[in-house]
């Protein structure tokens, strides 16, 4: 039975709700979807130990990615545009709130945050290789290279498109 009440101090989908309540919404969400891949990591390392665990961890991300890059790929060629860099960040999958962003990179990962809470930040940059596995499947001529990372200790998550 589906019902429509809210609790107390939450908002309806019809209300209008601030910026902040919104970043706080997608980062609970975020941080969400960080710990379910956290446990799911964490079980499959676990039962089928650390080499076949993560290769098959890492198979998943890049299906993932792939799958990602190749809908925003569709979504800029029916728009009529030039398969760019530019135009996967204006066809971005990713809500606009939540992360943090400045000229020089992603300075707040919702799922980074859930990783590092843990310690596993070893789990995280698995999940990390999506990035290159979008950036492939949507126009595979773009390379990409990470030159920073906030599970590493860096200031941003940053990459560079060439």
């Amino acid at each position: 039975m589906r019902t429509n009440k809210v609790r107390k101090g939450e908002h309806k989908v019809t209300d209008m709700i601030s910026e902040k309540d919104c970043t706080k919404q997608v980062r609970q969400v975020g941080n969400q979807v960080g710990l379910l891949y956290y446990h799911f990591a964490k079980t499959l390392v676990n039962e089928l130990g650390e080499a076949e665990g993560k290769r098959l961890i890492l198979e998943a991300i890049r299906s993932y990615g792939n799958e990602r890059g190749a809908t925003i790929r569709e979504k800029v060629e029916n728009a009529g545009l030039e398969l760019t860099i530019e135009n996967f960040a204006k066809f971005s999958d990713l809500p606009s709130s939540g992360w943090e962003y400045t000229d020089e990179g992603t300075t707040y990962c919702c799922y980074a945050e859930a990783w590092m809470d843990r310690g596993v930040e070893n789990l995280g940059r698995l999940y990390c290789e999506v990035d290159f596995a979008l950036i492939k499947a949507y126009n595979p001529k773009i390379q990409a290279t990470r030159v920073g990372s906030i599970l590493d200790g860096d200031p941003c998550c940053k990459m560079v498109f060439e």
